[in-house]
């Protein structure tokens, strides 16, 4: 037989499972990308309690994040933060996020009691890294005219907010 053939036959398989890999590893990611993160089943107390040593640590703040899976406007900022790299990293670079539920499932009530009330989803509040509450931020002021969200307003927020460097 020949030595070509030999390693052709060698190469089939394995590309047919590089291709797979690929394939179905792209459909993961997309999937994660779709899914905004808000799992009902989760206690955000115990969330911002575990967040506030890594904000300490790091000279972060806390950014809670509420909404739901539920929320297309959820799904919105989390496609811009995922898909725009200045203002995913200047996120990451700021603040330790928290993504807390509120669904007819779960409302979070006795946590977001401790907040000012919610106007719309999703909504951002400030908290500094020992976890006091600093700001209140309605995100459809971060909307732009033409629908999504406003990259500058976005940004901005979040350069406003995050803490300054020492």
């Amino acid at each position: 037989m020949n030595k070509n053939w030999q390693r052709t036959q060698w190469m089939i398989p394995a590309l047919l499972l590089l291709a797979g890999a690929l394939f179905f590893g792209g459909a993961a990611r997309a999937k994660a990308a779709e899914s905004a993160g808000y799992d009902p089943k989760r206690d955000p107390a115990a969330d911002l309690k575990a967040a506030i040593p890594e904000a300490k640590a790091s000279g972060r703040r806390i950014l809670l994040e509420v909404g739901g899976e539920w929320c297309s406007w959820c799904h919105v900022l989390h496609k811009l933060v995922t898909m725009d790299k200045e203002i995913g990293d200047r996120l990451h670079e700021g603040f330790v996020v928290v993504k807390v539920n509120w669904s007819p499932e779960n409302e979070n009530t006795r946590f977001l009691s401790a907040y000012p009330p919610i106007q719309g989803y999703p909504h951002l509040f400030v908290l500094d890294g020992n976890g006091t509450y600093l700001w209140s931020q309605n995100t459809g002021e971060l909307e732009s005219k033409g629908g999504g969200y406003d990259r500058a307003k976005v940004l901005a927020f979040l350069k406003k907010w995050s803490p300054q460097p020492k």
